[in-house]
């Protein structure tokens, strides 16, 4: 018997060996807090791309800095153009001051959509974060990314963690999205 458990390891093809993460519990607005951002802030973009290929949005500080803010993946079939149109048109805009974007999309985006902000550099929590977890590392440690109802809700998205000081979830389509942590 132990020395069956010193042989290989079979995975079954399409298994995750990482459970996905579960989402925290939709919030009102006024019971998280909201990363917030110092330094340059990225500027609003507008994308418009022709369906069927991959597509990564990049949205960076602006100078000096240039530093990563957020990257918004679409796989090959994730968007689609409305009505008989030939493409998709793409509006970000960053929200002033803390780690969140408004995204409106003219089509449709499906499920493999991903969203991605990168927070290292101008990390700042906000005023009672630190005093309801005790450090920045502990409130760091709570953050999700979240999206806005249009009642005020924050709903969080299943987020993983691709690096120290980036999360990425699931881009279900247009709205607005934020980093956050329950107060």
């Amino acid at each position: 018997m132990l020395l069956l458990a010193c042989g290989p390891h079979r995975v079954t093809p399409g298994a995750s060996a990482a459970k996905a993460p579960q989402p925290l519990a939709p919030r009102p607005l006024a019971e998280v807090f909201v990363l917030e951002a110092a330094g340059a802030e990225p500027e609003d973009t507008v994308v418009t791309v022709t369906p069927g290929s991959p597509r990564v949005v990049v949205l960076r500080r602006s100078a000096p800095d240039y530093g990563l803010f957020a990257r918004l993946e679409f796989a090959q079939h994730t968007l689609t153009p409305p009505g008989a149109g030939g493409t998709v048109r793409l509006t970000i805009h960053p929200t002033p001051g803390v780690y969140g974007l408004d995204l409106a999309v003219e089509g449709a985006v499906a499920d493999s959509a991903r969203i991605v902000f990168s927070y290292g550099a101008h990390f700042v929590a906000p005023e009672g974060a630190r005093q309801r977890y005790g450090s920045n590392l502990a409130f760091e440690k709570e953050l999700a990314i979240g999206r806005l109802s249009d009642s005020g809700v924050v709903v969080f998205l299943a987020t993983l963690r691709p690096g120290s000081d980036m999360l990425s979830a699931p881009l279900p389509g247009p709205g607005r999205y934020l980093v956050a942590a329950p107060r």
